[in-house]
């Protein structure tokens, strides 16, 4: 039986895709881990209600329904689609980035073998957790590659510039992979390089100078001229790095993960005899069969396909556990030769791959008779096509989705492929240095006073009637996981809060906690005004499942939760609240509250974490802009999250002024809109280091109209 129904929106649909892309990944992803365990609705707009195309792009192995918006589940109904609601109906899971990984999740739960599912989710199974607009994966994934493909299908394709997207993630390719651990795996790369050389040297010394490759120059000197390496020196390859392998190429992907023993024709694979790899072989050997037979020829591997390989393969290949030569150890970090991609971001294959091969399948096939021409300036994606279509589980879900691969040219050496990106880095930071700037918070608060501009407070407006000792247990702070000291402090915090919201609500009202976690504020609210239905909106799945713990032993009818990000909530409200919003959240909240016409009561956090996305640029405030650059405001947030108890009291001070500083450029930008705005202080002060709160209200609009 289905204890969870996924609903997927269909937009519009052609002879080879299904949109929006969304729809098509999430089918792509279910096709990838055998998922059947939940019931399928695709949810047709006007446009696709009577498109009957939808049934033959459908994968065979997924049952699914058709559903229309009217027939929806009400929670369903508050966010954008793709979304996933358990069996009771008020815990639903919305966006793209969020369903996927619980689809993930859930195939692993089901069946604990599928390890190769949960690889997916990536190094502490962070991949594609953060919201987009602090993530860039996450942004590229679920926002910027998507769309730009879908506009691009959508308009003629004669004289279409490449996207700027596709050009941005062409680049990201070409950037050296991080990744946990990677000094270790960067020294064993130095190592081989040095082995490779000698051996190379041996070679052409034992034939009398007619070696595989031409001379090369030192190790040393090469690593800090990485660039410079690939005329006198075998490039460093994705597919096969070691012995002396006479090729301009690497053995690629497809002849490691695939079982064929076939030839490349421009390569000739590394030699497994005694010389150690250090001549020119004519026979390949399958790395797949190697793998299953004591894993003998990983030596011949680049380190970081040996590295991918050891999730990927069934047998993992042993990690080398020789110390490292004296000679290794002491190069610095700095002069490490850098790791290649060899999937999206980095070494090993997840979550990201399985999203942007369908969107960049479709944009390929999109280009029709350019396609050729095109593809010469995205030779990094078009090399990281045909190694994802090579993974095991990806073959499965080609076939099942009946995608029809691209015989694409083969790909070009890594290393002689260029992108300006530090030009390019470099040029946007000349042009955001101001030349009038001086440093630290006093100049930038005298020259805010010299226009007139000062932080304003006002007495916190109501005082707190909330009696504790009556309350249950679960809607207590302490239920929530914390200590004593802290539960008494959350009290306090939502004290402030609730003494405000309660003079704010009118029966009947929705009121959306932003950014719940556990749940302190919108279980207490839900508690406290049982005629209101309260929202919980958080991303973390941990947090929010103990909220509804929670909020089921206290048999709460008026409350609902959904894990999303904040630009996937689309429902109407009348109250907006967040306690301790990090960063630029606190703005997104507002300016949900602000396109709803809520009013709103939020706190505050991690100001320092304040940055320019690409929907939020500081100063907020026209009258903040006219007076003080990006760089200005920014010192102003930096020093806001000086007021922790242990500073000094004059830090403290100033971190406070500087606190209400940047806050009040978020309350005139909402008075910009027409809202009346006022910033307070939670009391007592010592209940948060982050205790202002802001607080907005349409009532004179509303008195007016």
């Amino acid at each position: 039986m289905h204890d969870e129904c996924l609903y997927l929106e269909l937009s519009h649909c052609s002879e080879d895709r299904i949109f929006p892309l969304h729809t098509s990944i999430v089918f792509f992803l279910m096709s990838y881990c055998d998922t059947t365990s939940m019931k399928v609705f695709l949810v047709p707009n006007k446009d696709a209600a009577d498109c009957p195309l939808w049934q033959k792009r459908v994968p065979a192995n997924i049952p699914v329904a058709l559903l229309s918006e009217q027939e929806l589940p009400p929670v369903v109904r508050i966010c954008r689609l793709p979304a996933v609601v358990e069996r009771d109906g008020n815990y639903c899971r919305a966006g793209l980035a969020v369903v996927l990984r619980h689809i993930i999740q859930r195939t692993y739960d089901i069946d604990s073998s599928r390890k190769d599912v949960l690889e997916l989710l990536g190094f502490k199974k962070t991949c594609l957790k953060a919201c987009a607009e602090v993530s860039q994966w996450t942004k590229l994934c679920e926002i910027s590659i998507p769309l730009a493909v879908e506009r691009f299908i959508r308009k003629s394709i004669d004289h279409q510039a490449i996207p700027p997207e596709m050009l941005h993630l062409e680049n990201k390719l070409g950037e050296p992979v991080h990744i946990h651990n990677d000094d270790k795996i960067r020294r064993q790369k130095l190592r081989q390089r040095m082995r490779n050389k000698n051996n190379k040297h041996t070679k052409k010394a034992s034939n009398g100078g007619a070696g595989c490759s031409d001379d090369v120059s030192v190790v040393t000197k090469d690593l800090n001229e990485e660039t410079k390496d690939s005329k006198n020196e075998e490039p460093t390859q994705e597919g096969s790095e070691g012995g002396a392998d006479c090729s301009a190429e690497g053995a690629d992907l497809t002849k490691d993960l695939s079982e064929e023993n076939m030839e490349s024709k421009n390569k000739e694979p590394t030699k497994k005899t005694s010389d150690g790899g250090a001549g020119c072989s004519s026979e390949g050997a399958d790395v797949t069969k190697d793998l299953s037979e004591e894993n003998k020829d990983t030596e011949g591997l680049s380190v970081e396909l040996r590295t991918a390989l050891s999730k990927l393969a069934v047998e993992q290949i042993p990690a080398v556990s020789s110390r490292e030569q004296p000679s290794i150890r002491k190069v610095k970090t700095s002069d490490l030769p850098p790791l290649e991609h060899l999937f999206a971001e980095g070494l090993f294959f997840t979550l990201t791959d399985i999203v942007l091969f369908p969107c960049l399948h479709y944009y390929f096939v999109s280009l029709g008779d350019r396609q050729e021409q095109i593809l010469k300036a995205l030779p990094l994606l078009c090399r990281w096509y045909q190694r994802v279509q090579e993974v095991p589980g990806v073959k499965k879900a080609i076939v099942r989705c009946d995608i029809q691969l691209l015989n694409l040219p083969a790909p070009v050496p890594a290393s002689g492929m260029l992108f300006p990106i530090s030009v390019d880095n470099k040029d946007k930071k000349m042009k955001t240095m101001d030349p009038y700037f001086r440093g630290g918070p006093r100049p930038t608060m005298t020259k805010l006073e010299e226009n007139g501009i000062s932080a304003r407070f006002i007495p916190h407006p109501c005082s707190s009637s909330q009696d504790w000792s009556n309350l249950p247990v679960a809607a207590n702070p302490i239920e929530g996981m914390l200590s004593p000291e802290r539960a008494l402090r959350k009290q306090q915090q939502l004290d402030n809060i609730i003494s405000i919201v309660t003079k704010l609500a009118k029966p009947g009202d929705t009121i959306v906690d932003f950014c719940s976690g556990g749940g302190h504020l919108g279980i207490l609210l839900a508690h406290t005004l049982s005629s209101c239905q309260v929202i919980l909106v958080e991303n973390k799945e941990d947090s929010l499942e103990r909220a509804k713990d929670r909020c089921d032993s206290l048999g709460l009818q008026n409350i609902w939760f959904l894990q999303a990000n904040l630009d996937y909530f689309m429902g109407s409200f009348e109250i907006g609240v967040a306690l301790h919003a990090c960063g630029v959240a606190t703005d997104m909240v507002i300016d949900h509250c602000i396109m709803a016409q809520a009013a709103f009561v939020v706190c505050p956090c991690c100001y320092g974490f304040m940055q320019n996305t690409v929907k939020y640029t500081f100063p907020r405030s026209q009258r903040f802009k006219s007076v003080l650059s990006y760089k200005e405001h920014m010192v102003l947030c930096r020093f806001a999250d000086q007021t922790a108890v242990q500073l000094p009291a004059e830090r403290r001070l100033i971190g406070k002024n500087c606190m209400g500083l940047v806050d009040l450029d978020r309350a005139l930008a909402a008075e910009d809109h027409g809202y009346t705005v006022y910033v307070t202080s939670m009391e007592p002060d010592s209940c948060s280091p982050k205790n202002n709160l802001i607080v907005g209200t349409r009532e004179q609009l509303n008195a007016s109209t």
